[in-house]
Order: structure tokens, then C-alpha cells, then sequence
């Protein structure tokens, strides 16, 4: 079982910040872009994860109230044949009220801001985070076309 915990980070306008990877262990990871986050360990919660790496990865505040569980999806196996594993699933959280001035702070030239499906699709991202960013556009105009 593989579970991983992501973190991402949301603006007051609604822009999404997520984090530029750069490894001189690996330099194939340079230029992809990131959710903030990792692997679960067992005995470990994914929320207690995602506050782990909120703290160690963003410098923001540890202020939980901010940090919400937003969606899960099955985590795709390695292999271009195979489909989702049974026990293997990304958790998704938000965290909500993201200053520009908090964000600049706390990841200078790594810094990755996503307005809309459009940008996510230049990105050099994973196919999964795409799909978590596409539907977290498409509920925000669906809620924004209802208050209208």
C-alpha cells in the first residue's frame, strides 16, 4: 500500500501555489511542478502528514484551521498498462488564505502560481495533480456561476 499526503496551497484570489522541484540528486525532477506533501508511513494519518509538511516544506504557520481535507483519488501504479491500485490513494488538502508576501517569503524562485486549468496544462506536472488541479478550477467556477 502506497498512500501519499498533498498539499496545496490556496490564495485569497483562489490562485494555487505549488512548489518547482530542483534535485541535483536527480536531475530529471528539475522543472516539475509539485504539491507539498509525501508519503505516509503506517501508524501515520494523511492529515498529520500534510501538517508535517506544511511546517517543513512552506515555513507558513502550523494553523490547522487553514489546512482542510479536500479530495482523494486513487494513486496510478508505475507502468504505462496498469491502472489504479486498490490501496493506493492520494489525499489532497487545501490550505486556504495564502498571502502573495507569505508565499514569496517562504519559497522565493521555487514558487509556482496556477490561476486557472489552462496553466496547469503548460506545466510539467503528474497526470493526477492536473486532474486535482482541473477539477479544483471547474468546482470554483461551478460555486462562482451559482452565486451569480
Amino acid at each position: 500500500m502506497s498512500t501519499t499526503a498533498q498539499v496545496i496551497l490556496v490564495r485569497h484570489d483562489g490562485a494555487l501555489i505549488l512548489q518547482e522541484a530542483t534535485s541535483p540528486a536527480d536531475p530529471t525532477s528539475t522543472g516539475r511542478v509539485t504539491a507539498f506533501g509525501g508519503e505516509v508511513p503506517e501508524g501515520l494519518t494523511p492529515h498529520a502528514i500534510a501538517e508535517e509538511a506544511l511546517a517543513e516544506q512552506t515555513n507558513l504557520p502550523e494553523d490547522t484551521d487553514h489546512l482542510v481535507f479536500w479530495r482523494q483519488y486513487p494513486k496510478p501504479a508505475p507502468g504505462p498498462a496498469s491502472g489504479p491500485q486498490p490501496d493506493d490513494r492520494r489525499f489532497y488538502f487545501l490550505y486556504h488564505g495564502v498571502s502573495s508576501s507569505q508565499a514569496r517569503g517562504a519559497f522565493g524562485e521555487k514558487l509556482v502560481v496556477v490561476h486557472n486549468p489552462t496553466d496547469a496544462r503548460k506545466l510539467n506536472m503528474s497526470a493526477a495533480l492536473r486532474r486535482a488541479l482541473t477539477d479544483y478550477f471547474h468546482e470554483r467556477e461551478n460555486r462562482t456561476s451559482a452565486r451569480s
